[in-house]
């Protein structure tokens, strides 16, 4: 198990770095704490470490929530512009597609 965790450690980074690119540092940074948040929430809940379980109570899942839109809030509005209508084209074009049909 342990030779594995060099080439994740390679995959994480490179994907840090790519993300960055795109979203920026502060949306980069936000998006890590938001990772490093739900590993150590669902660690803590299974116990994994031979520790007792510390079940997921509203107020870690509402920190997560709250982290989650803050991660969003922080990417550029031209990347949230793309998604935007990249989603509504995805969106519209399903509609079409399944009226096509009938």
């Amino acid at each position: 198990m342990i030779g594995g965790l060099g080439e994740l450690g390679i995959i994480f980074i490179t994907g840090i770095v790519y993300s960055i690119n795109l979203a920026g540092v502060t949306a980069g940074v936000a998006a890590v704490f938001l990772g490093q948040m739900v590993l150590s929430i669902t660690a803590d809940t299974i116990g994994w470490g031979s520790v007792e379980p510390i079940p997921l109570d509203s107020r870690r899942a509402i920190g997560l929530i709250i982290m989650g839109i803050s991660g969003i809030l922080l990417l550029p509005r031209k990347y949230l512009k793309k998604k935007r209508e990249w989603f509504l084209h995805s969106l519209f074009r399903s509609k079409i597609a399944s009226n096509d049909r009938f």
